[in-house]
C-alpha cells in the first residue's frame, strides 16, 4: 500500500501519504490499484473528518480541532481529487470533504478558502443527493454572509430550501433561522423577528436545544438592535442556558459575549465575568471567530466606559483578527465603531478612512 499508518498526537491511527511513496506508486502500481488506494485514503479521512467536525463545538473540541488541522492537507487532497472526478467509487466525496473543511475553517479561517472549496464541490456535483446538496448550499450561505455578499447568500438559502425534504426538519428549521439572520443584517427587524420566532417554535417542537439556543441568541440581537433591552437580556440568557444544556460551547460563548455587551451598556456588574467566561470557552474549543466576538464586545465595553485609548487598541486588534479570518461583516462593524471613537479623539483622517471602509463593506 502507498499509505503508511502512524499515530497522531491524539493517538488515533491516520494514513500519511508520503511523497516518496506516491512517486513509487505512480511508477509501479497499475491504474486500478492506484485508484483503490486513493479511494481507501478518501474513505478513511472522510469518516475521521466527519467525526472530528461533529465534536468541534463540544467539550474537548480543541482536540478535534487539532486533529482536523493536522489532517487538513489530506482532506484538501481528497477534495481536489473528488472535484477532478478521480474518486468515482467514493460517494459524494467532494461535498463531504468541503463540509468537513467548512467546519474547520469556520473556527480558523480564511473565509475565502472556505468559499472556494464549497464553490468547487457544488460545481462538480450538480446531481448530488438533494439533502447533501442543500446542506452544502446552506454552508456556503453562511460563508457568503461573512463575506458581506447577502444577495448571493439569500440565493443559496432559496436553492437549499427547494431541495431540503420534509424528512429533514432540522435543516429546514436551520434555513428559516438563517433567513431571519439575513433580514436582521439588512435592518429588516420586523421580518427577522417573525422568521426567527417561527424557527424557534419549530426547534422547540423538535426538542432541539442546540438550534433553539442559536435562534434565541439571534432573537436577542434583534431585540438589542431595536432597543428592547429587557427582551434582549431574556433571549441571551435563554440562549446561554439552551446551548450549555446542548453542549454547544461555541454558541454558548457567542451568547455570553452578546449578554456581556448588553450588560456593559446597562452598567451591570456581571459584564466582566461574562466576557471572561466567553473568552475561556473560545480558548477551550480553539474558536478564533468566538475570540473575535469577545474582542469586539470588550472593545465596545471599554469604549462605553470612557477608556478610549484602550478601546482604540482593542478595536484595532479586533480588526486585524477579522481581516485574518476574512470576516468582512465583523470587520465592517468594528471599523464603524473605531471610526466613531476616532471622531471622539479628534483623529479625523483615521475616522474618515474607517467610515469609507465601513461603507465599502455594507
Amino acid at each position: 500500500s502507498s499509505a503508511s499508518a502512524s499515530a497522531s498526537a491524539g493517538g488515533a491511527r491516520r494514513f500519511a501519504l508520503l511523497a516518496a511513496l506516491r512517486d513509487f506508486a505512480a511508477e509501479h502500481l497499475g491504474a486500478a490499484e492506484a485508484a483503490a488506494v486513493a479511494a481507501r485514503h478518501a474513505a478513511h479521512y472522510l469518516e475521521a473528518g466527519e467525526r472530528w467536525a461533529a465534536a468541534l463545538d463540544q467539550r474537548g473540541g480543541a482536540d478535534a480541532l487539532r486533529e482536523l488541522a493536522l489532517e487538513s492537507d489530506n482532506l484538501l487532497a481528497l477534495h481536489a481529487r473528488a472535484v477532478a472526478g478521480q474518486l468515482p467509487t467514493v460517494p459524494d466525496a467532494g461535498l463531504r470533504a468541503a463540509q468537513v473543511l467548512h467546519a474547520l475553517l469556520l473556527h480558523r479561517g480564511p473565509t475565502t478558502l472556505d468559499r472556494e472549496l464549497l464553490d468547487a464541490a457544488l460545481g462538480a456535483a450538480p446531481d448530488a443527493p438533494p439533502t447533501l446538496r442543500a446542506q452544502a448550499l446552506t454552508a456556503r450561505a453562511e460563508v457568503l454572509r461573512l463575506l458581506g455578499e447577502i444577495a448571493l447568500a439569500r440565493a443559496d438559502l432559496a436553492a437549499a430550501a427547494a431541495l431540503a425534504p420534509t424528512s429533514a426538519p432540522r435543516l429546514r428549521t436551520r434555513l428559516g433561522w438563517l433567513h431571519g439572520v439575513l433580514d436582521a443584517d439588512q435592518g429588516r427587524y420586523a421580518e427577522a423577528r417573525a422568521g426567527l420566532e417561527a424557527a424557534l417554535a419549530a426547534a422547540v417542537a423538535q426538542g432541539d436545544d442546540d438550534l433553539g439556543g442559536r435562534i434565541s441568541s439571534s432573537l436577542g440581537i434583534v431585540a438589542h438592535l431595536e432597543g428592547r433591552l429587557g427582551d434582549a437580556e431574556v433571549c441571551y440568557e435563554r440562549a446561554v442556558s439552551a446551548c450549555h444544556a446542548a453542549g454547544n460551547l461555541r454558541t454558548e460563548g457567542f451568547a455570553l459575549a452578546n449578554l456581556a455587551n448588553l450588560h456593559g451598556e446597562l452598567g451591570h456588574p456581571g459584564a466582566d465575568a461574562e466576557h471572561s467566561r466567553a473568552h475561556a470557552l473560545a480558548r477551550e474549543i480553539g474558536s478564533r471567530p468566538l475570540e473575535l466576538q469577545v474582542a469586539g464586545s470588550r472593545a465596545h465595553h471599554l469604549h462605553l466606559g470612557g477608556d478610549l485609548g484602550a478601546a482604540r487598541s482593542a478595536y484595532r486588534a479586533g480588526l486585524t483578527l477579522a481581516r485574518e479570518l476574512g470576516d468582512r461583516r465583523f470587520e465592517g462593524l468594528l471599523a464603524g465603531n473605531l471610526a466613531t471613537l476616532c471622531l471622539e479623539l479628534g483623529a479625523l483622517d483615521e475616522a474618515e478612512a474607517l467610515y469609507d471602509e465601513t461603507l465599502a463593506i455594507f
